[in-house]
This record gives structure tokens, C-alpha cells and sequence, in this order.
């Protein structure tokens, strides 16, 4: 890297405004204009044919700038955790305050990664600044947990639609810190710091706008340290019909019904891991979360009576929310198909009786604990 482009770099993230009207700037010329003006103005020549070509697509092979995290302003978010035998970088992406509204946090990632802005700055740090970052100023507003395939993507989709919500849905930097324990020697306590300072610097870059996390399914089993890094934050534990979420993880509904897919672990192992959410989740409901089934699902979440993770919202956002619903959650252009009949339909006697058997004694008590709730 040139020492003229090491120099407008370190000077670009000196000045919050600056990067703040260059993310107003999408097009790339004039993006390369403004950044060689900004660097005239402090010493640094730069034409913005050389600008230009410095502006590369982020990926793990771009070269990188290391930053110190702590010196980032709050319109930086953590965006992927990469720890590998060669050593570990923490990705960070410049948001500009924007939404996010893909079904998943990646995809919004990737969208703000191809804005200009990013490209001449692809800004990484070592993992272990995330521990000394403040964790969060104040509580998350919310924590989506679920057992899979049971409306968490809907649920998040729907929040939204909601102007003042930002929603992150399965950030790949959270469930990174998560599993680093399973990939690297790293004390528990240090694994804890890491995750406050993640969800602190999602907290920061919310600003005013309430958050909430929707978390992958395997997080559920780390609800308790996600509690810990954020107290008093509401959740749920979202469940759906074992046979239903059995079908959709084992991928029974393609060819060869119960025979293990092609990168799917075979079924038996497939409904022990299913009920060994329930268990959790059914733990995570005993500490605070709230149950909630796919079949209210829609209805809890626009229910003003009883407001889903005690977010308040008014009449006009739960029209959209409304309207949102009725859409694929992970499709947003297709119109949404029930697709409970499709799975029960694909179930063959092994998938039932691995359902009935291993996954119901563990799903019963969830259940119940939803019911009771009801009451």
C-alpha cells in the first residue's frame, strides 16, 4: 500500500463528518472526486483515477487496514469474525446509520460493503479489541431465540418494517464469539468481554433507534451468557411442531424422503439436536423468555395488547408489519405459501417416529410452558 493512500486513509477516519458526507456520495467517480478534494484540503495529493483504482471489493483476500477498534466511530459495526490456523481479523463495515432490512444481517453486510466508502476503507481489527470496548450503554430492546425454521426470519422481518427498530438478524460476528472457545484457546471470562464489546458496538450504532437481536439457532443454547452481556433485555424462544421443524432440517421434502442429504447429518442425529433445543429453550423460558409458537406467531408479534418483547408500536407500523407478513420471509418478493401441510405430507414413518419419540418428550414441556402462558 502507497504511504499517500496509508496517509488519506488514517486521515478520512480522523473526521467522523467527512465519512459522513461520503457516504452520502454512492457513484463512484464522484465518490473519488470528493475523497481527492478532502485530501487536498489536508496536505494529501491523491488523484481520483489513483482513488479509483484503490477501491477494491471487500472479501477475506482484500488487503486490509488495521484499525484500532476503539478509535471507530459508532457508524462502524463488527460484520464478520474470521478465526482460522493462520490467526484471526475482525471485519468492520461502515453503516452510515442505515436499515436493515434483508431477511438476514449478511446480506444487509454485503449490500453496505459495495458502497465506495468501504471498499477504500476495509477497515479490520484484532478480535481482542473487542474486549476492551464498553459493553452496552443500555440494554438490547430485544432477543429472538429459536428452535429453527419456526418464524424467527418473519418475526425479524417484520420488526423490521418499523422505522425506529433496528433489527440484526444472525450477525456472523455474534455467533463467531460464541463458538471461538470451539476453534481457539480462549479463557471464558475474555470470551465473555468480547461479546459485551460486540453488542456494545451494535448497541452504539443503533443510536436512538431501539435493538434487537435475532439470534442464530444454535445461540440458544448461549442464552444465558447473551443475557449476561445485555440484563434486562426481553426475549423469546420462538418453537414450531417437532415433526414440521424435523422435515425442514433434514430436507425431507427433496428426493430420497429420510435418507441423509448430501452435507446433512443423518436424522437420528438431526431430531437429538432438535430436542436438546427444546430442553434449552424450555431453560432460557424458566429464566424470563417468553414462548412463543409459530402458529400465534403473526398475531403475537402485532398483538397491542401484550406487546411482542414489550416494544411499543403504533397503528401505522403495524399495518406494514401486517403487510410484510404476507410475504415469503426469506423470498420478499414471493407471496407466502403455508407450508405446514408440504412437511407433514413429507414426513415418512422414520421422521415420525424420530419426532414422536426423541423430539416430543423434549418439545412437550416448552409447549406446556407456552400454554400455561396463554392462561
Amino acid at each position: 500500500m502507497s504511504e499517500v493512500l496509508h496517509s488519506l486513509r488514517a486521515a478520512l477516519l480522523t473526521y467522523p463528518a467527512a465519512l459522513s458526507a461520503l457516504w452520502a456520495i454512492p457513484d463512484r467517480a464522484a465518490f473519488a472526486d470528493k475523497v481527492a478534494e478532502m485530501g487536498r484540503g489536508a496536505g494529501i495529493d491523491m488523484p481520483p483515477a489513483d482513488i479509483l483504482a484503490a477501491l477494491a471489493p471487500r472479501g477475506p483476500a482484500t488487503p486490509a487496514m488495521p484499525v484500532q477498534a476503539a478509535g471507530l466511530s459508532p457508524s462502524w459495526l463488527p460484520s464478520w469474525l474470521s478465526i482460522t490456523a493462520r490467526g484471526a481479523r475482525l471485519d468492520w463495515i461502515y453503516a452510515g446509520g442505515e436499515a436493515f432490512t434483508a431477511p438476514f444481517a449478511d446480506q444487509d453486510f454485503a449490500r453496505l460493503a459495495a458502497h465506495p466508502l468501504n471498499q477504500l476503507l476495509p477497515a479490520i481489527s484484532d478480535p481482542g479489541e473487542l474486549g476492551r470496548l464498553p459493553g452496552p450503554d443500555r440494554p438490547l430492546d430485544g432477543m429472538i431465540f429459536h428452535i429453527g425454521r419456526c418464524g424467527s426470519t418473519l418475526a425479524s422481518r417484520m420488526l423490521a418494517q418499523v422505522p425506529d427498530i433496528l433489527v440484526l438478524s444472525e450477525p456472523q460476528a455474534v455467533a463467531a464469539v460464541l463458538s471461538a472457545h470451539t476453534l481457539i484457546r480462549i479463557d471464558p471470562k475474555v470470551q465473555q468481554a468480547w461479546l459485551t464489546g460486540v453488542l456494545g458496538a451494535y448497541r452504539r450504532a443503533a443510536g436512538t433507534r431501539r435493538l434487537v437481536l435475532k439470534l442464530d439457532v444454535d445461540s440458544l443454547f448461549d442464552h444465558a451468557r447473551l443475557k449476561a452481556a445485555s440484563p434486562r433485555t426481553p426475549s423469546v424462544v420462538l418453537h414450531r411442531d417437532p415433526l414440521e421443524v424435523l422435515v425442514a432440517q433434514t430436507g425431507a421434502g427433496m428426493a430420497g424422503g429420510s435418507e441423509p442429504k448430501p452435507g446433512l447429518p443423518p436424522p437420528e442425529e438431526v431430531a437429538r439436536w432438535i430436542a436438546a433445543l427444546c430442553v434449552t429453550g424450555a431453560k432460557a423460558v424458566a429464566a424470563g423468555a417468553r414462548p412463543v409458537g409459530y402458529r400465534d406467531l403473526v398475531e403475537t408479534v402485532l398483538d397491542p395488547a401484550r406487546p411482542f418483547l414489550n416494544l411499543e408500536i403504533g397503528e401505522a407500523d403495524r399495518a406494514r408489519m401486517a403487510a410484510v407478513a404476507r410475504l415469503d420471509a426469506k423470498s420478499p418478493g414471493k407471496t407466502f405459501t403455508p407450508d405446514s401441510p408440504a412437511r407433514q405430507a413429507a414426513a415418512d414413518e422414520r421422521l415420525r417416529m424420530l419426532a414422536r419419540q426423541v423430539i416430543q418428550p423434549a418439545w412437550e414441556p416448552l409447549a406446556a410452558l407456552r400454554r400455561r402462558g396463554k392462561r
